[in-house]
């Protein structure tokens, strides 16, 4: 089972995600949360094999959120949820830290197939 750390402030992403894996029987949103701070304080509490952290996330900006988060949590993945392709902003969101990338307008499939792929890499020591 894949647990997932949803991190939005955004209730309709939240809400277009739950239902998006509802069915899914390999994967969970096990908390939702709704600042940076809650992120961290929940990727400290809990083991979650996936973060999915929207770029709008109420907080410091999404590179210094990433950065934070890999001080805490250097080997959970993060997937970066965006509406923005632009090739620097890209760069460095992956330079700061994400292990994925998915534009907010992407196909379903799209979302399951990348959060499964992403969670393989999760260090089994985690």
């Amino acid at each position: 089972m894949i647990n997932i750390l949803l991190a939005t402030s955004s209730e309709i992403v939240k809400k277009g995600f739950i239902s998006l894996l509802i069915n899914e029987n390999d994967m969970k949103i096990l908390h939702v949360a709704a600042t940076d701070l809650d992120m961290f304080d929940m990727v400290l509490r809990d083991n979650f094999d996936v973060v999915i952290m929207d770029v709008d996330l109420i907080g410091r900006g999404p590179i210094e959120t990433l950065d934070d988060l890999r001080a805490i949590s250097p080997g959970i993945p993060v997937i970066v949820l965006s509406s923005v392709s632009d090739d620097t902003y890209l760069w460095n969101i992956f330079k700061a830290g994400a292990t994925g990338y998915l534009k907010k307008d992407a196909e379903p499939q799209e979302f399951r197939d990348t959060i499964r792929r992403v969670s393989d890499m999760r260090p089994s020591s985690q």
